[in-house]
Formats: structure tokens, sequence, C-alpha cells
């Protein structure tokens, strides 16, 4: 039986989405927000400008993940620089997230 502290896990929902880049929403099995943390992990992505070897660079891209309601995780992503063109490419972040409710 897992806990924390005096509390016990009741259940624990995982999974990963790719909505870090358009942000979104995500839907999850019934929990009780009072009950209920989000853990989240970013795995970055980055938008980059490559003309020949002469120009680069890399912007990171983050999100951030919230609880909305008993079934819905929302997903908003972070502020990044948006352009576009020849030469530009956008790796979209990838948003791990875990939801864990407690008894």
């Amino acid at each position: 039986m897992a806990v924390l502290g005096n509390r016990v896990i009741k259940s624990i929902q995982r999974g990963v989405t790719a909505k870090g880049g358009s942000g979104g929403t995500v839907t999850i099995n019934a929990v009780d927000t009072a009950k209920t943390m989000v853990n989240v992990s970013v795995a970055n992505g980055k938008q980059r400008y490559i003309n020949g070897t002469d120009y680069a660079y890399q912007t990171s891209i983050s999100a951030a993940v919230t609880l909305t309601d008993s079934t819905t995780l929302t997903v908003v992503n972070g502020t990044y620089e948006d352009t576009s063109g020849t030469g530009y490419s956008f790796n979209v972040p990838s948003i791990y997230y875990e939801v864990v409710e407690y008894e």
C-alpha cells in the first residue's frame, strides 16, 4: 500500500502528450480534485534556424499543466519566438504527467 505521510494513494495515472506546442486538453479518469496532485516533467522542444553554417540559435520551449476539473488536464504552451520561413524548424516539447489521487 503506497502512502504519503498518513495518506493512502487511491490511484495514479501517467501519460505523455505533445500538446506543449499548441496547448489543449488531456482527458483522464475522474478524480476528486480536492485530493489530487499533478506532477509534470517537460522535455524541452526547440526552435532553430540554420542558414548554411553561418547562423544558428535555439530557443527553449516549455509548457504548464493544470487540473481544471475532475477529468481534464489543461496544457498551456510556453512563450517562444514564433518565426516561420525557409530554414526554420520547431520540435514540440513532450509533456509527461502523473496524476496522483489520495483517499
